[in-house]
């Protein structure tokens, strides 16, 4: 049994590479490429070799006054603090691709405008690759229209079901560092990639911990990214509700049990309120980063010390 989270962390990284197959290799020109997604530790792993720190409803923020919301604030912020991995639902309103969470009375954002804040980002930072999850409502040419308007158009990334995943590094290089993923309307632009051809998840109703289920929800398990989905909702999220699973050592025993129980590397870590919490630090720890790498919170000083887990 692993003595710590970084054992933990070693013994999943081990199992990780025992069933998965051997990736790309590394592109010519690797040295102006330093760090990849904040760590030179990940920039010769595969995409699918790392994982995400992810906001569920991103765009459904306190900040922004949405009603109900997922999260404390918004997609830059968000982008700022390290989430690399955005989940957004697009509705037609008035004719126009909206942010909105399951009606535009609980708030909505322009999709143009809200891509425009994932553009800058990737303009500001050269080095991060950042995945948009779309529980899409419009037609994919819409999307694509929204995408070209946005100027995202040069950042996206086009993958071939079968084939290996790139590198951060050679992402980084080529300058695809924007990954899409859409439950509807995928595979009608090379870069618009059918969320559950590729990623499979576990179940995301939950109310309390207990409901929290390391097994799979939607998509086929032999596929290649995994999204855990981390967050309760009874009947609506909450802070309260965050606060309960969203902190070690219960974050982090969750997703290595997912792990262990799965024999599968976590990719999404999929949370609401991600402020709160642990999130960083496990996300961190799974990427099997080095400890004066790694992010902790200083308001929750209790995660500074974990509780050992069990890996086949």
């Amino acid at each position: 049994m692993p003595e710590n989270a970084s054992s933990a962390a070693r013994a999943i990284w081990l199992l990780l590479v025992l069933l998965t197959p051997v990736g790309l290799t590394a592109g010519e020109n690797p040295v102006e490429v330093k760090r990849c997604n904040g760590s030179a530790v990940l920039c010769d792993r595969r995409y699918d070799q790392v994982a995400y720190a992810t906001t569920h409803n991103s765009m459904s923020n306190r900040h922004d006054h949405w009603l109900a919301p997922n999260q404390n604030y918004g997609i830059t912020q968000q982008l700022n603090a390290g989430i690399r991995a955005l989940m957004l639902d697009v509705h037609s309103f008035m004719g126009h691709p909206y942010l909105a969470h399951t009606s535009v009375l609980f708030g909505r954002k322009p999709l143009v405008a809200g891509l425009g804040e994932v553009r800058t980002f990737l303009e500001n930072q050269p080095f991060e690759i950042v995945t948009i999850i779309l529980e899409n409502y419009v037609l994919p040419e819409v999307l694509d229209q929204a995408f070209t308007e946005a100027g995202l158009e040069p950042y996206l990334y086009a993958h071939q079901r079968g084939q290996p995943f790139p590198t951060l590094r050679e992402m980084v290089l080529s300058g695809k560092r924007l990954v899409v993923f859409t439950d509807q309307g995928g595979g009608t632009y090379p870069w618009l990639h059918p969320v559950w051809d590729f990623c499979f998840d576990t179940p995301w109703k939950a109310k309390n911990p207990g409901e929290l289920k390391n097994q799979a929800g939607r998509g086929n398990p032999a596929n290649p990214l995994l999204i855990v989905n981390h967050f309760l909702m009874n009947p609506l999220p909450s802070v309260r509700l965050a606060s309960q699973v969203n902190c070690n050592p219960f974050l982090m025993n969750r997703i290595f049990t997912c792990a262990q129980e799965m024999r599968r590397m976590p990719n999404f870590i999929n949370v609401d309120f991600y402020d709160i919490g642990d999130l960083f630090e496990v996300v961190d720890t799974v990427n099997g980063l080095p400890l004066a790498e790694r992010r902790t919170s200083a308001k929750q000083p209790q995660a500074r010390s974990l509780s050992p887990f069990r890996l086949r």
